[in-house]
């Protein structure tokens, strides 16, 4: 990034509201990327100077400032979208974690960053599991390879409700589910537990491990589920009438 000229950085940090679009537009042609950023991040940026910064196609050229065009609560909607065209997905990132990006271009840069998911390396994929939002956790949670879910797993943004929902809805693998069971953080949660125990292709071992931490209410919604398998269930009904340790003595997955 080009440092520009010293005197014109100096004289935008001093514009004012009622200086700072003519002083852009004026000098405009000499501006840098970091000039145009500074204007961009400055607190009496408006609608106008956004659009002398819209009218340079030299300006535009640079992916900062693309991104914090497209970032901007002022920038023109058609022309903040047409800014996310061709930025790289973790511009994208940025631009979802942004607390003012405008609600329509959070969803836009969620939505292309699940278009580009497929070509990203192994290593992107889990980069973005660690940070993403919850529009990305449905298709991030059932990418096949399981280092992806431990980072879906370890996103702060992640809540119970988006793992419920992706164990009813999505499309979880045995050992996805098997990962999630081993996830103390998660399977703690009753409304997780319960969905791993109840899941049809939770493997058995795996349901069999959680029914001595399930809640009397667990197990008896499981024990009267005329869909659970019926080992499971079983040995859920004996560990209502007979305490833990029938599961020692009789549940045994063969």
């Amino acid at each position: 990034m080009s440092a520009g000229d010293p005197g014109l950085s100096a004289r935008i940090s001093k514009a004012d509201r009622a200086t700072l679009a003519a002083f852009v537009s004026e000098h405009l042609a000499r501006f840098t990327e970091r000039d145009a950023l500074q204007a961009l991040r400055h607190p009496y940026a408006s609608e106008a100077m956004i659009e002398e910064i819209l009218s340079s196609k030299t300006l535009l050229a640079f992916r900062g400032v693309r991104r914090l065009v497209a970032a901007h609560p002022l920038t023109p909607r058609h022309a903040a979208l047409r800014c996310l065209e061709d930025l790289p997905w973790r511009d994208l990132l940025d631009l979802t974690r942004e607390p003012r990006t405008p609600p329509p271009v959070r969803v836009a840069a969620n939505r292309k960053l699940e278009e580009v998911l497929r070509f990203l390396s192994l290593g992107e994929k889990i980069a973005l599991a660690r940070f993403a939002s919850s529009a990305l956790f449905a298709a991030l949670l059932d990418e096949p390879d399981q280092r992806v879910l431990e980072a879906v797993l370890a996103n702060s943004r992640l809540t119970a409700e988006d793992l419920q929902r992706w164990l009813a809805t999505g499309h979880p693998q045995p050992d996805a589910l098997e990962c999630v069971a081993r996830d103390s953080r998660w399977v703690n949660r009753p409304a997780v537990r319960i969905a791993v125990l109840t899941h049809r292709v939770t493997p058995r071992a795996v349901a069999l491990s959680l029914l001595t931490s399930a809640s009397r209410v667990e197990l008896r919604r499981l024990a009267e589920d005329p869909a659970a398998d019926a080992l499971l269930a079983a040995c859920a009904r004996d560990l209502l009438e007979n305490g833990p340790n029938s599961i020692d003595r009789g549940c045994k997955s063969p």
